[in-house]
């Protein structure tokens, strides 16, 4: 007797086909180009806070530098230390790209700020960078 064997052919997978291959290539450089615009951009802006604080602190640091000339001349030019530092604010002393966007005496009058004619007693002081500005009032 003879048996018959009867053979299946069975197909196996022991790999990827070109179609998975090729799907996953695009799926993976969509999903890579949007992560480089969104890295990109945050990547670009990240330098903003930095130059905000370092406007900041070279604003301070030159207010800072007025008022120690302002008690320096207090201390030794007892006649009209205010018209003494009025004078002095000038670009040579305000460094680092600061410029000098009021130095005027201003008075009070009924919550109102307006220019001083004769005797002022306030010094108005606005130093800015870019689009920062510290202002600060001397009074003698």
């Amino acid at each position: 007797m003879r048996s018959r064997i009867s053979h299946h052919v069975t197909s196996r997978s022991d790999g990827f086909s070109l179609v998975e291959i090729i799907v996953t290539l695009i799926a993976a450089s969509i999903f890579a180009t949007i992560l480089i615009q969104f890295l990109g951009t945050n990547t670009m802006r990240s330098y903003e806070p930095v130059i905000f604080l370092s406007d900041n602190m070279l604003l301070q640091q030159n207010m800072e530098n007025i008022t120690a000339e302002y008690k320096r001349i207090l201390l030794t030019t007892p006649a009209q230390p205010l018209n003494a530092l009025k004078s002095w604010i000038t670009p040579p002393h305000v460094n680092g790209g600061v410029g000098v966007d009021e130095n005027r005496f201003v008075q009070f009058v009924d919550s109102a700020e307006t220019d001083c004619v004769g005797a002022c007693h306030v010094l108005k002081v606005t130093i800015s960078k870019g689009d920062h500005s510290l202002t600060a009032l001397f009074t003698d």
